[in-house]
């Protein structure tokens, strides 16, 4: 349980896990097939790529790894 608004508990129930990305697949593929416009930019999967890249970089290292606000790796 997480707490949501007010601090009253809520549950989140997990997408179907075999379907996780399906949808954004579903739309790019789309895009590229129909030569539109693409939803999300791919700053936006930057930005979940960096924070996995740490979390990777830490455990090989067994480090801690601190990111700048920006999400770039600090130093």
């Amino acid at each position: 349980m997480e707490s949501g608004k007010g601090g009253q508990p809520r549950n989140l129930t997990p997408g179907d896990p075999n379907r996780q990305f399906a949808g954004e697949l579903d739309h790019f593929a789309n895009a590229i097939r129909n030569d539109s416009k693409i939803i999300g930019p791919g700053e936006m999967g930057l930005r979940d790529v960096r924070p996995i890249t740490a979390i990777n970089l830490s455990a090989r290292e067994r480090r801690t790894v601190r990111l700048n606000p920006d999400g770039t790796l600090r130093g």
